[in-house]
């Protein structure tokens, strides 16, 4: 674990920015399919690919973009300077879940105005659908990428 008394903000890297960007247009497309199944499951109301479909994919990628830049990516990037690394993986799992109630936050309350609308029916649905963001956000950044030969510790490069 880093020293609590550690100040300076980690660094966020080329490759975390790269790497959150893809993991979140991932997440984005699984969240709206998830939207699409808790609909039909829940509420028995299959989607229909009109106006509301498309209304909620856009507020969503906006909420989501705007989550990603401002939240998701400096929590992810500082919690891993706290542990010291990726483990244990659910604590990246539990802040992406955690992180995915802002988004919905943010739409609701653009929307309605009303804290009574956190609440309803269409809140639920993106409260699934930014759950699985958040699984799919935390999951993507724990995961190391490593290639065979990096793990293994040997060189990239032979002379």
């Amino acid at each position: 674990m880093a020293d609590w008394r550690d100040t300076s903000f980690p660094k966020i890297t080329c490759h975390d920015v790269l790497r959150t960007g893809v993991t979140a247009f991932i997440a984005w497309a699984l969240g709206m399919g998830n939207y699409a199944l808790m609909a039909w499951l829940v509420y028995d109301q299959p989607v229909v690919f009109e106006h509301d479909f498309y209304s909620a994919c856009i507020w969503s990628a906006i909420a989501l973009a705007l989550t990603v830049v401002l939240f998701y990516l400096p929590a992810m990037v500082l919690l891993r300077h706290v542990l010291n690394g990726y483990k244990p993986l659910r604590m990246f799992l539990y802040l992406g879940i955690a992180i995915g109630i802002l988004p919905v936050a943010m739409i609701v309350l653009y929307w309605s105005h009303s804290l009574r609308e956190m609440f309803s029916h269409e809140a639920f649905l993106f409260y699934c659908m930014f759950g699985v963001v958040g699984l799919i956000m935390g999951l993507g950044f724990a995961v190391k990428r490593e290639l065979p030969h990096q793990a293994q510790g040997q060189a990239v490069y032979k002379d």
